[in-house]
């Protein structure tokens, strides 16, 4: 081991990578870590944008129906289309099984595919919001996750880099 603190270019090859190899940490953790926020954001902005378009469509639904008197299947129809998109994306970028996934799809195609009225909708949305509800906690599980991640790798990159330049300046001491 002394022989180690005395040999400047094993101490100065050593620094050098511990360096390098705490730059690179650091920066395939940050991308692994800002990666996973931008798609638990990019579910959660996709999913609300289908609500809203899915609102709009009940809009039109209630205004026909308060000026016409007669219920028009195709707005609920087209409400219940953009609620399940919403959905079904927000469970494909879900970390989920493969099994599940189908699981999930198959189950609301089927649920989509019965609503005509407004009482079959109300209970695909209590379905949607149920499963939302469900895959939400494993979304903000992940979140979280990597947030802590991210938080204890800049420790372990500052301990690298201290230890990679402590190396490194004894190196340069002995020379």
């Amino acid at each position: 081991m002394k022989n180690f603190w005395s040999n400047k270019g094993k101490l100065k090859i050593w620094g050098t990578l511990l360096i390098v190899f705490s730059f690179v940490t650091q920066g395939m953790i940050r991308t692994r870590a800002s990666d996973e926020q931008v798609m638990f954001n990019f579910n959660h902005l996709h999913f609300e944008s289908r609500n809203v378009l899915s609102l709009e469509f009940l809009n039109l639904y209630f205004s026909i129906m308060s000026t016409n008197g007669y219920s028009n299947t195709e707005m609920i129809k087209a409400a219940a289309t953009k609620q399940v998109e919403g959905l079904l994306l927000f469970v494909t970028l879900a970390n989920i099984s493969k099994k599940e996934k189908e699981a999930i799809q198959n189950d609301f195609r089927q649920y989509f595919n019965a609503v005509d009225n407004l009482d079959k909708f109300s209970a695909l949305t209590d379905k949607l919001n149920a499963c939302y509800d469900l895959l939400q906690v494993k979304a903000e599980k992940s979140y979280r996750f990597w947030t802590s991640v991210l938080n204890y790798s800049n420790y372990l990159y500052l301990l690298l880099y201290i230890m990679g330049s402590a190396l490194l300046m004894r190196g340069i001491k002995l020379e």
